[in-house]
């Protein structure tokens, strides 16, 4: 089950903070946060369906069912491990990839089963709701969830798009369908992984191509107290899904 896989290698990430603990046995909670998100202009490639009345536009469309693992509790409700970047793809994890379009009657059966998944998992909590389809109830959403809203955006999922349409070109066989999805599939369970996309994640940080501002940018940021431009530090710790797609190239 990805979900459990995912709360474990994160456990493995931190390893030195478990170590501190001194009690043999911890409870913890791990917060997911998922969604649907389809992408069209797939490429189509000349390949012949089994069932010949499907249409030859059936797989221009590709639906992504995707999770976030967003943090990790203790049972004193004590962080131990905190996703920085919510709406980066690094941790945007597949848990369906499948030819169709986004429409109501697909989002609830998907749901439906999503929501089964999670009823047969245990000390596990998922955030269902997406950002762009709760903003009539947007107060209280933001009333009762445990995160800031934000964070259950789907930027990652929208963002992952661009690396299928990629892995199906370059690092997926063309020999069928089946194969084909198999292949990107899996490669992104891959890139997704925390464990592995946390891999020398400092050296790409710093090797990181930056761009300097221009003057006039650096003018609005300038404050007057201090004598100096402001938030310089923020800007630089902001994350770039670019350098993410470019780990998920070289893997």
């Amino acid at each position: 089950m990805l979900l459990n896989h995912t709360a474990k290698r994160i456990i493995e990430m931190q390893k030195e903070v478990f170590a501190t603990i001194t009690c043999n046995f911890i409870s913890t909670e791990m917060i997911f946060s998922s969604g649907f998100d389809s992408s069209s202009g797939q490429s189509q490639y000349k390949q012949s369906f089994l069932d010949q009345s499907t249409s030859r536009n059936a797989d221009s469309c590709l639906l992504a069912t995707t999770v976030i693992p967003l943090r990790l509790l203790s049972s004193a409700g004590a962080p131990i491990w905190n996703n920085c970047f919510p709406q980066s793809t690094r941790f945007c994890r597949p848990l369906k990839l499948e030819y169709t379009s986004e429409t109501k009657e697909v989002i609830t059966r998907e749901a439906a089963d999503l929501n089964k998944q999670i009823q047969e998992l245990e000390n596990l909590r998922v955030e269902i709701e997406a950002v762009h389809k709760v903003i009539v109830h947007s107060k209280q959403i933001m009333q009762n969830t445990p995160l800031p809203v934000g964070y259950f955006g789907e930027d990652a999922a929208e963002s992952r798009n661009k690396i299928y349409k990629s892995d199906r070109l370059h690092h997926a066989r063309k020999t069928s369908r089946i194969d084909n999805l198999f292949d990107v599939f899996h490669r992104a369970l891959d890139t997704s992984d925390p464990l592995i996309s946390s891999l020398r994640l400092n050296t790409r940080v710093r090797q990181r191509k930056r761009l300097t501002l221009p003057l006039e940018v650096k003018e609005l940021l300038y404050c007057e107290d201090i004598g100096e431009t402001c938030a310089t530090e923020n800007l630089e710790n902001m994350d770039d899904d670019e350098g993410d797609e470019e780990f998920s190239r070289r893997i």
